[in-house]
């Protein structure tokens, strides 16, 4: 019985410590956007999207997310807008907020060698292609907020 009180309370303290984490999800595609919310917001992770480099930039600004989830894909409805694509972001990103340490996992289309070695030398903690196992991606979310794995 000790034991089943002391799972229900660590299961308890992980899903309010995973609450009080912000993640933004900048990404284009409403169905891969609804996808990504539906499964964090699951986790009990607070969700918030953007759909371009503009609103992500304003998002971050904002609420401060713990993790970025973030698509290089993005499109540009001001060709004026330095935020063209997700590395432009991801720079901004890096000279702004959080010292350069805010975690930022890729989650794209195209994981080439170019752009996994550029991502890398820009301290992102992971690239996924697109597609990748849920699974895989909680992993990587949880590593990079340094939590312990809840189930």
């Amino acid at each position: 019985m000790a034991d089943g009180r002391r799972v229900a309370f660590d299961l308890a303290r992980t899903a309010h410590l995973m609450a009080n984490e912000k993640i933004l999800i900048i990404e284009d595609d409403p169905v891969v956007m609804s996808g990504l919310r539906a499964n964090l917001l699951k986790e009990g992770y607070q969700v918030f999207g953007a759909t371009d480099g503009l609103e992500a930039i304003q998002f971050a600004r904002i609420e401060k997310p713990a993790l970025i989830i973030l698509d290089l894909t993005l499109p540009n409805h001001d060709p004026t807008s330095p935020w063209d694509d997700g590395f432009a972001v991801l720079g901004w990103l890096r000279r702004t907020l959080s010292g350069g340490e805010l975690p930022v996992i890729i989650h794209t289309g195209d994981c080439s060698p170019a752009v996994t070695e550029r991502a890398k030398a820009l301290g992102v903690a992971t690239t996924f292609r697109k597609g990748v196992e849920v699974g895989e991606l909680l992993k990587a979310i949880r590593a990079a907020l340094g939590e312990k794995k809840s189930s």
